[in-house]
């Protein structure tokens, strides 16, 4: 639904309505952690470090027990999984690494973390990428949405039940352009 409002003098008003739709199967609507897990992200680009780590450090998943690891490629995280047989850890892996024939999907077989990996990646919506990531059952998020896919911690709200307080995301984003007077809800 699309609505225009103007008043002359004061500005205009565009809202658009959109039907909530259910998401497709492949993807991570929310990312839940265990209290005492490890996460595993594995990506050549250093800026989805960056990202991951403001998200898991605005959650303290420190305090919570929860270790994060920032590999950049397939070599160190083949030797992390040699040195620590069968992690109970969450793997983000990324698709592809520059200058490697290897793929994060070739890593997940290889080291049997395919029940605990997704995938993160600008290649989502690539039929041959999907039918592998179907084939071994990894779910994807694409590389845009990692920092817009919700993260908790499990437990939380027994926590914040508990009289502890529980970090919550906001209800809504406000972005506005002052200058044009013009806002998206």
């Amino acid at each position: 639904r699309l609505e225009i409002r103007s008043e002359v003098g004061r500005g205009t008003t565009v809202t658009i309505s959109l039907p909530p739709a259910e998401p497709p199967e492949w993807f991570v609507a929310k990312l839940e952690l265990d209290p005492g897990g490890i996460i595993v992200v594995v990506d050549d680009d250093v800026s989805i470090h960056h990202v991951w780590q403001g998200r898991f450090d605005s959650l303290r998943v420190k305090e919570q027990g929860i270790e994060v690891l920032l590999f950049s490629g397939p070599a160190e995280l083949r030797g992390w999984a040699r040195d620590n047989p069968s992690p109970a850890a969450l793997f983000l892996l990324d698709y592809e690494f520059l200058g490697q024939a290897e793929t994060g999907l070739n890593l997940a077989e290889d080291l049997g973390l395919a029940g605990k990996s997704i995938l993160v990646t600008s290649r989502f919506e690539e039929k041959s990428v999907l039918a592998e990531c179907r084939r071994l059952k990894i779910r994807l998020i694409p590389k845009g949405m990692a920092g817009f896919v919700p993260v908790s911690i499990r437990g939380q709200q027994e926590q914040a039940a508990a009289g502890k307080p529980a970090k919550a995301g906001p209800d809504a984003v406000l972005l506005a352009d002052a200058s044009s007077r013009i806002a998206l809800l």
